[in-house]
This record gives C-alpha cells, structure tokens and sequence, in this order.
C-alpha cells in the first residue's frame, strides 16, 4: 500500500504553479513550471492528458476507499492506526485537489469531475477536517 500512501502524501503537497505528472499510470511527480519542455511535448511524449491524468487520481482515491473499507472491517490497534493514516492523507489530499481544480479551471467537464471526487473524500471521511480526525484518534 506504499503506491497509495505516498502518492496521497504528493497530491497533498501540489501547490500552485506546480504540475503534477503520472508516470506509469500510478506514481505522482510533481514538476515545477520553469525552463522544461513546453507541457503539450510532454503530455504528447508521454502518452498522457489531462483526462488520463485524472483517471489516475480517480484509480488511487478508488483504491484508497477500498482499502479504508477493509481497515474498518479489521480489529485491532495496527489497523486502526492505519485507517487513521489513511484517513489523514484523504484529508490532506483535498487541498491537491483544490489546486488541481483551479489548474483547469477553464474546462468545466472536468471540474465537475474534480468536484465530484472531492465530494466523495469529504463523505468517505465524514467530512471531518483532518486535524479533528488525528485528534480523536489520540483519545
């Protein structure tokens, strides 16, 4: 489960200005515009758009959901440690998304897209800011 936490881990550091890129369909990068290849070359060399870069993100909140789901149906101190994890990094992941929101702000199929999903996060995390979810768990 490294893939998923640490590429909710990257979505949650995306700030502005910043690109985030999928390599091999599951691992975030974030690139900083600057002197590189103009975006459309990349994307071109890449195989990749802004479409298929969502899908991505939608496949690692999908598995995310699913994996929370497991830990809630496990007992015990290490997987509850682990839900909570989980369930930080959901929290933290928003603000990616936020960015990633306002990136493309000018295609509103795929905001309502980005929308959708960050509706889904804030239901699958009982809409609790993170820093209430850390605090109930160190009750």
């Amino acid at each position: 489960m490294e893939p998923l936490y640490v590429n909710l881990s990257v979505l949650s550091k995306l700030q502005e200005g910043e690109r985030l890129q999928v390599r091999n369909g599951r691992f975030f990068h974030l690139r900083r515009d600057g002197f590189t290849l103009p975006d459309f070359i990349v994307r071109w060399w890449s195989g990749s758009s802004r479409h298929s870069d969502f899908r991505a993100l939608q496949d690692v909140f999908h598995l995310a959901f699913e994996h929370l789901e497991r830990l809630e149906r496990k007992t015990g101190e290490e997987a509850r440690a682990d839900a909570v994890q989980l369930l930080l990094r959901l929290r933290a992941s928003e603000t990616g998304l936020n960015v990633f929101q306002r990136t493309y702000a000018g295609d509103v199929t795929l905001c309502a897209r980005i929308e959708r999903l960050r509706e889904l996060v804030r239901t699958k995390t009982g809409g609790v800011p993170a820093s209430s979810v850390e605090s109930k768990s160190e009750s």
